[in-house]
């Protein structure tokens, strides 16, 4: 696997989500296509994933639809992007990366649907990976809080509290740059800076960044981010740790619940944490078996923010149906409460009060059939799926096929 791991150094750096290995992937070493490019410094990850969500009870009326799933929704995202090693032309630890992305959806919200740029960045890694740049356009949501269970692309994250403060994240692409310091004893900080997603929502973002490497967008301003945390690998001896803790300051107007206009910044804090409590096996490559537990919590301005806080606690498992060492399972339960601030402007718009709160259920198992194909299936039962209107529970199946080529 000596070839595998060639192809590996070559893949796209600076994602906290773990990026598809090439012996992960339907094709490896298409006709020998890897092994050509890899010979010029380049190197490729490209991946696609969709899913679809309904909910089982049927008892949502189909319009106005407020929630995925609601009436039976789709969602698909697909990116190919291509890295270059700078240290071909004396740039050493050095990588140019450019991705495209098509995105579609039944409900926009999701979306937006299109084609346009996934990123366009140079990454440079210093002083033996202890000091790690990354600048350009990207999505912020792979580089920081690790919203994915086990940080995985084929689970999907469930809070939204980091997307209303500005965030970027598949689909909604922004420059910015990040600056990550490996410190002594596993811990590290990373900090950044991105020109936010517009606070007026992504319909508004894409119609002013179409192609994805726009520089302004209405209204949006410096978002700065910085998260520090403690982060070891499964081993032989010793599980996998990963806590952290950041905060989010955006320094575009945002409107006010409480002022009925826009006022400067916005904010959020969060902190979050994944132990492995136990492992099946104690060799080398199947140390990550086991069970884990884990946590999320996030809050942020009452006064700028329709979902003001978000919890989470997970219990989940690598390996450990019999037979199946690369599946994963896992019990998600979320919770997320709404401003009251946000809440008693609708009622006074309305004259309806919404559901001040949303809690969630969800079970779920990640199959791998086959290298590079995954197959997520799930239920969540919600409660209060929608605030407004009022809607009744609802108990959602999920499936999502992730593969990588």
């Amino acid at each position: 696997m000596i070839k595998f791991a060639a192809f590996d150094k070559l893949s796209m750096k600076g994602w906290i989500t773990t990026v598809p290995p090439a012996a992960e992937s339907i094709f490896q070493d298409p006709n020998g296509l890897r092994t050509a490019l890899a010979e010029y410094g380049i190197g490729y990850v490209a991946y696609s994933t969709n899913t679809f969500t309904a909910n089982m009870l049927n008892n949502a009326p189909p319009k106005p639809q407020t929630y995925q799933g609601q009436i039976p929704t789709t969602y698909s995202f697909s990116e190919v992007t291509l890295s270059y090693d700078l240290g071909r032309v004396g740039l050493t630890g050095g990588q140019l990366s450019v991705g495209a992305m098509l995105t579609g959806t039944t409900w926009e919200p999701l979306g937006p649907s299109g084609a346009k740029f996934a990123n366009l960045y140079y990454f440079q890694s210093l002083l033996d990976d202890t000091v790690q740049l990354q600048a350009g356009v990207f999505y912020n949501a792979q580089n920081y809080l690790g919203l994915l269970v086990a940080a995985s692309m084929a689970t999907g994250p469930q809070a939204l509290v980091p997307y209303e403060l500005g965030l970027s994240r598949q689909g909604v692409p922004a420059p910015g740059a990040n600056l990550m310091i490996n410190l002594p004893y596993n811990f590290y900080n990373k900090a950044g800076v991105q020109r936010s997603i517009s606070p007026d929502g992504a319909d508004i973002e894409q119609q002013a960044n179409p192609i994805g490497i726009g520089f302004s967008s209405p209204d949006a301003k410096a978002l700065f981010i910085d998260e520090f945390g403690y982060k070891t690998f499964s081993s032989p001896t010793q599980g996998s740790v990963w806590v952290r803790a950041g905060g989010m300051y955006n320094t575009s107007p945002y409107f006010d619940f409480s002022a009925g206009r826009k006022t400067d910044t916005n904010w959020g804090f969060y902190a979050a944490a994944d132990v492995q409590i136990s492992q099946i096996s104690s060799a080398p490559y199947e140390a990550y078996q086991g069970y884990y537990v884990g946590g999320f919590y996030m809050t942020s301005d009452p006064n700028k923010n329709m979902y003001q806080n978000y919890y989470e606690g997970r219990i989940y498992g690598m390996g450990i149906i019999p037979g199946r060492p690369m599946d994963q399972t896992a019990l998600i339960l979320g919770y997320t409460t709404l401003s009251k601030s946000a809440l008693d402007f609708q009622a006074a718009l309305t004259g309806i009060r919404p559901f001040g709160d949303y809690a969630s259920v969800t079970v779920s198992n990640s199959f791998r059939l086959n290298p590079g194909v995954y197959l997520m299936l799930g239920t969540s039962y919600n409660v209060h799926p929608s605030a407004t209107p009022r809607l009744k529970n609802s108990l959602n199946f999920m499936a999502s096929l992730t593969t990588a080529f």
